[in-house]
């Protein structure tokens, strides 16, 4: 079947149907919640040794859960990989406080060179995360180089400051760019569409939300409501960012391409508000034990709210080759917090 579609004139595969494959998450939260329960004790009584197979276990649950045209993900990383990632990142945050302590020198020398190996770290993220799952047996890989991260993590963000936020839909852009046009499933790469003008669309929509707040704050101080008038610059504020944070994810996933295949994203400023800030109440109100649950809630709404429109079939992708990736990179984004908001 495959070769019959790969050799198949791209005139004909042009008017095969499309079907569309709506992505699932099978997961529960009560089910979760006895893994997290376990990785929590596991990883205090090892002092947090335990926690590098705690990360594996959580993966591969979730991965499994995730369910397109019926079969899951897999993550196939080993606990071994992370938790020397691990070590190496801990050693590196410690020679960084210490530097720190000794002298603001030494300490500003040792945040810019940290920086500056912020590109590498997170390009190795992506390289091992990606060959570490698969879907139908066919890895998912990374192609990206230096050169590249360099220019759309460091350079292109700092030309936006430089330019008061002329360049940041562009910045915004370069970025994708880099992440989805250097992401492949087995020998296919995807392909991100995504224009300045869309990007700046949205952030002229967002500025004109923080006008409209600024402007209504300035009133309430006029008039003495400096309370009321405040609540409603954090709300409007606030809210600004849940009604354009969707509207950001659907435009990555429409301007998303998988050869001739492309997805549809259906997330909503009221869902994505209701999942997160019912979640948060949840979890203060159970005084944490509602964190596994919350962790189900938001992945499935993430998820199936994702629509992959396929020209053709699933069985058209064939796996590229395998390739070593180490664990470096990967660990040392976790341990500094570095997240780009990057799904499967």
């Amino acid at each position: 079947m495959t070769e019959i579609i790969q050799t198949m004139p791209a005139s004909d595969r042009s008017h095969s149907p499309i079907i569309d494959h709506p992505i699932e998450f099978e997961g529960k939260g009560g089910e979760y919640f006895r893994i997290w329960i376990v990785n929590v004790l596991l990883s205090i009584v090892t002092l947090g040794i335990y926690s590098a197979w705690a990360t594996v276990r959580t993966r591969r649950y979730f991965y499994a859960n995730v369910k397109l045209a019926g079969e899951g993900f897999e993550y196939h990383a080993e606990p071994m990989q992370i938790l020397k990632g691990r070590i190496i990142a801990l050693i590196a945050f410690v020679l960084y406080s210490i530097s720190s302590a000794l002298s603001p020198l030494i300490g500003g020398i040792a945040a810019l060179l940290l920086i500056l190996v912020v590109p590498p770290f997170i390009l190795l993220s992506l390289r091992f995360s990606r060959r570490m799952t698969s879907y139908r047996n066919i890895r998912f890989s990374f192609q990206g180089g230096w050169k590249e991260a360099y220019m759309s993590i460091l350079v292109w963000p700092f030309l936006s400051l430089l330019t008061l936020g002329i360049l940041f839909p562009l910045a915004q852009v370069k970025l994708k760019r880099f992440i989805l046009n250097n992401s492949r499933y087995g020998t296919e790469n995807f392909v991100f569409t995504g224009t300045y003008s869309d990007y700046g669309k949205l952030l002229l929509l967002y500025i004109g939300i923080y006008v409209a707040a600024s402007l209504q704050l300035a009133l309430s101080l006029t008039v003495g409501a400096s309370f009321l008038g405040t609540t409603v610059f954090i709300v409007l504020i606030y809210g600004g960012f849940f009604f354009i944070q969707p509207k950001y994810m659907n435009l990555m996933y429409r301007r998303t391409l998988l050869r001739e295949h492309s997805f549809d994203a259906t997330y909503t400023g009221f869902g994505f508000v209701w999942v997160w800030l019912s979640n948060i109440m949840l979890i203060v109100v159970t005084l944490g034990l509602f964190f596994p649950f919350a962790k189900v809630r938001l992945t499935k709404y993430l998820a199936e709210n994702v629509t992959l429109k396929v020209k053709g079939g699933l069985e058209d992708f064939t796996a590229s080759e395998t390739e070593k990736v180490s664990a470096l990179g990967q660990e040392v984004g976790t341990a500094f917090d570095f997240d780009l908001g990057i799904g499967i």
